[in-house]
């Protein structure tokens, strides 16, 4: 029966932890969450969402700084600070002009727009992910030994040294 209890304690620990960085939520004061940075709380759903385009932060006030722009600041203007607008990015052309350009391998003058990698969640959800599928393969190993010693009957010592 301890290994059972063993493994629900884990489980349940597992699931806590990935809860809390699925929702984004990084704090609770007096039951009041406190989203993390990079989220905001939508108190219709009571859940942290991520923040409107062009902004990130604490409570997603900070607008993106010069030259970042976009969804959590990811994406980077190519142009002056004049043209680059922190949630859209340039705008000295029109989308249909700048994929045009973009697409023109032999236009030096072609603006191109880098992605900075994005600030992704998914290393350590793989890492809780595999700790929690070792942890059960390993709790099931030793409940099916408990399981098939029960059934086997006590050993004595004659029977081994035969």
């Amino acid at each position: 029966m301890g290994v059972i209890n063993i493994f629900s304690v884990v489980c349940m620990v597992y699931l806590q932890i990935y809860k809390a960085i699925d929702t984004q939520i990084c704090d609770s004061i007096n039951g009041t969450k406190i989203c993390c940075s990079g989220y905001r709380l939508n108190n219709e759903q009571n859940q942290c969402i991520p923040c409107l385009k062009g902004y990130n932060g604490i409570l997603c006030e900070e607008p993106c700084v010069f030259p970042y722009y976009g969804f959590d600041c990811q994406s980077q203007c190519n142009c002056t600070e004049v043209y680059c607008n922190y949630a859209d990015g340039c705008n000295q052309f029109s989308e249909i002009e700048n994929v045009e350009m973009k697409n023109n391998k032999d236009n030096p003058y072609c603006p191109s727009i880098h992605k900075n990698p994005p600030k992704e969640k998914t290393p350590l959800i793989v890492g809780i992910t595999v700790l929690a599928a070792v942890a059960f393969i390993i709790s099931l190993t030793i409940l099916f030994t408990y399981q098939i010693e029960k059934r086997q009957g006590p050993r004595n010592c004659r029977e081994r040294s035969v």
